[in-house]
């Protein structure tokens, strides 16, 4: 009996030990400018139905396939605020325009509010069968191309909806809690412990 407890402390005793090398991720590629990506800084990454990862940065747009980097030229330059996959084409938001790539065609089209070029997209989300764009202080919805405005003069910069489908909104030190039609329902200001007073 004495045998069978010192067998079951050191199992657990190694188990632990040993499940922890499965924490390590093993197999990851360091990309920087050094393998060609156009800027150290990265503001966007997102994977598209073929499994490539499309990473925009401060200075341009490099999609990588897992065999090789590359650069695409149309972007070179451009600071890429945001990237989001559709299901059926990629959107890139720059500071000064959206595109949306189509996969099938491989064909970039312009994505305007009418005539206007919307730039700076700070977040973009799946709200049930909408897709919805953040700017700085409009909230769009994006549909067969164009965008439609929802609401305009909104205080926060990032746009989040939760498991629950609970929206929120965030801007510096306060959280926004949001109805279905982006109308602050709450606000939440946060407090930090971290710096002294």
């Amino acid at each position: 009996m004495k045998n069978l407890y010192t067998i079951l402390l050191g199992c657990c005793l190694l188990f632990p030990a040993y499940a922890r090398e499965y924490d390590v991720i093993k197999n990851y590629i360091h990309i920087s400018k050094n393998e060609g990506i156009s800027n150290n800084h990265v503001k966007s990454i997102a994977e598209d139905r073929y499994g490539r990862l499309w990473i925009g940065t401060n200075t341009g747009l490099d999609i990588y396939d897992s065999k090789q980097l590359q650069q695409v030229e149309k972007y070179t330059g451009h600071l890429i605020t945001c990237l989001f996959d559709t299901g059926r084409e990629m959107l890139i938001a720059t500071s000064e325009y959206i595109d949306a790539y189509d996969y099938e065609s491989g064909s970039i089209v312009r994505v305007k509010d009418g005539t206007y070029d919307i730039g700076y997209i700070l977040s973009v989300l799946n709200k049930g069968e909408d897709i919805i764009l953040l700017s700085t202080e409009k909230i769009y919805q994006y549909k067969d191309k164009q965008l439609s405005l929802i609401k305009s003069d909104v205080p926060f910069t990032t746009l989040h909806i939760d498991k629950f489908g609970v929206l929120w909104g965030h801007a510096s030190d306060v959280v926004y809690k949001l109805d279905d039609s982006f109308t602050i329902i709450n606000s939440y200001q946060l407090v930090s412990d971290d710096f002294p007073r």
